[in-house]
C-alpha cells in the first residue's frame, strides 16, 4: 500500500509561508522571535527528498528525488528554491482487437509506460509590517507516455495578515497557469491560547465555512478532522471540486518538489475498495516519539495539513511555525479511525529518525503500514 501518512507531509514546504516584523540582530541560524512557533528553532537550510515504491497489486512504480534550498534573513524565511523529478511507471494492458483477429497477439502484449514531471520551483517572500507577500512560480515539463513532452508553468501570490500573537490570521491566494487564472481564495485561522484550532474557508456571501479542526494534547496535535457547515453529507471536499485539471499548480509543485507526496496523490488508492486517499470527514490521529522537534520544520503540521484535506495552500504556514505553537515532539505513527478494523484503527505507517549530537533531525526514513521503506528525507542546517 502507498497510504502512508508521512509521504504526504513532505508536500507542503513548496508553499510554506512566513511573516512578521524583522529582528535586527538575530542569529541567522535560529528562528526569529517575531515568529510564534519557530522562535529559537534551528533553521533547516537544505532538504533532499527521495522516493521509491512498487505496487505489485496494480503493476505501478513511483520514484523521484528533489533538492530544496532555504534562505533566511534575520531568522525569517526569505526564499525556497527547488529542483526535482517525479516518475510514474505503469503496465499498459492492451485489449484484443475483435475487428482484426490477426493483430490480437500483438495487442495482448503488455508494456511499461512512463510519465515524468521535472523542472524547478521557487517561493519568495517580502515583508511589509504585519503583512507578508508571497510569490510562487514553477517551470516544468510533463512528459506523458504516448503523447510527448508538454511545458507546464504557473505563478501564484499569497497575501498574509499576521495577528498580535505573531501568527497568521488570514490569507488570500490566487494562482495563474498558462491556460487560465484561478479565483482568489480567502482562508481564516482560529486560535485558542496560540494553539491553532481551525483553518476555515468561508463560503462567499454565506455564514458558513469548511476546513480543518485540530485537537491538542501534551503540546502536540493529536487529532485532525475535516468539517463542512454547508455541504452536508458530501464525501468530497469543496477544495477538491474546484481544483482539477491543468491549472492545479499545487499538485504539480507537489510532485516536482516533494516526490514522496506524489506516491499518495492518486485519489483512487486506499485500503479496501471504498477507501480514498483523503476521507473528507475522517478523524486522523498521531502518536509521537519522546524526541523534541528542535528544527523549524514541523513534520506533524505537514501530516495533518495534507491528510486532513488541502483547503488552501496558505494553510501550510504551520509547517514553519507561523500558525502559532508547533507540535512539541517528532511524530512516530499516524492512523485513521476505522470501525471495520479489529482494533478500530487503520495504521498508515511510521517514521524512523537519525538525530545528531544536538538532537536535530539528520535523516527521516518513511515506512508504509506493511513495513516497506518508501522514502527518505535528509536535512542540513
Amino acid at each position: 500500500m502507498k497510504k502512508n501518512a508521512f509521504l504526504l507531509p513532505l508536500l507542503a514546504l513548496a508553499v510554506a509561508l512566513v511573516g512578521c516584523k524583522p529582528t535586527p540582530e538575530k542569529n541567522s541560524d535560529t528562528g526569529s522571535d517575531d515568529v510564534a512557533g519557530s522562535a529559537g528553532k534551528s533553521l533547516v537550510k537544505k532538504m533532499v527528498v527521495t522516493a521509491a515504491y512498487t505496487d505489485t497489486a496494480y503493476d505501478e512504480e513511483y520514484d523521484g528525488s528533489a533538492t530544496l534550498n532555504f534562505a533566511y534573513e534575520e531568522g525569517r524565511l526569505a526564499s525556497i528554491t527547488g529542483t526535482g523529478e517525479y516518475v510514474y511507471r505503469y503496465m499498459d494492458y492492451s485489449e484484443p482487437d475483435p475487428v482484426n483477429p490477426e493483430g490480437n497477439a500483438k495487442a495482448e502484449e503488455s508494456v511499461w509506460m512512463e510519465d515524468k514531471t521535472s523542472g524547478t520551483a521557487t517561493v519568495g517572500f517580502t515583508y511589509d509590517g504585519e503583512k507578508v507577500n508571497v510569490s510562487l512560480s514553477m517551470d516544468a515539463t510533463y512528459d506523458e507516455a504516448g503523447y510527448g513532452p508538454e511545458h507546464y508553468s504557473g505563478t501564484g501570490t499569497m497575501a498574509l495578515q499576521m495577528n498580535a500573537d505573531k501568527a497568521v490570521s488570514s490569507a488570500r491566494s490566487k494562482f495563474v497557469s498558462e491556460e487560465e487564472s484561478s479565483d482568489e481564495w480567502l482562508v481564516n485561522f482560529e486560535y485558542a491560547d496560540n494553539f491553532l484550532t481551525r483553518v476555515a474557508v468561508p463560503y462567499e456571501g454565506m455564514d458558513a465555512s469548511y476546513g480543518l479542526e485540530f485537537g491538542w494534547e501534551n503540546g502536540n496535535i493529536v487529532r485532525v478532522g475535516s468539517y463542512d457547515e454547508y455541504v452536508k453529507g458530501s464525501k468530497k471536499s469543496p477544495a477538491q471540486n474546484r481544483r482539477n485539471g491543468k491549472t492545479d499548480l499545487g499538485t504539480a509543485m507537489t510532485r516536482l518538489m516533494f516526490p514522496l507526496c506524489g506516491i499518495l496523490s492518486s485519489s483512487d488508492r486506499g485500503h479496501g475498495s471504498t477507501k480514498k486517499s483523503v476521507d473528507w470527514y475522517a478523524d486522523y490521529h498521531m502518536e509521537y516519539t519522546s524526541h523534541e522537534n528542535k528544527s523549524n520544520v514541523d513534520i506533524a503540521s505537514l501530516a495533518w495539513t495534507i491528510l486532513g484535506g488541502i483547503v488552501d495552500p496558505s494553510q501550510f504556514v504551520g509547517v514553519f511555525g507561523f500558525t502559532g505553537t508547533m507540535s512539541k515532539n517528532l511524530p512516530e505513527s499516524l492512523y485513521e479511525d476505522d470501525e471495520y478494523e479489529p482494533d478500530g484503527r487503520w495504521d498508515y505507517g511510521r517514521v524512523e529518525y537519525v538525530l545528531d549530537a544536538d538532537g536535530l533531525m539528520e535523516k527521516v526514513t518513511v515506512f508504509d503500514e506493511e513495513g516497506n521503506r518508501v522514502g527518505t528525507i535528509s536535512f542540513e542546517y
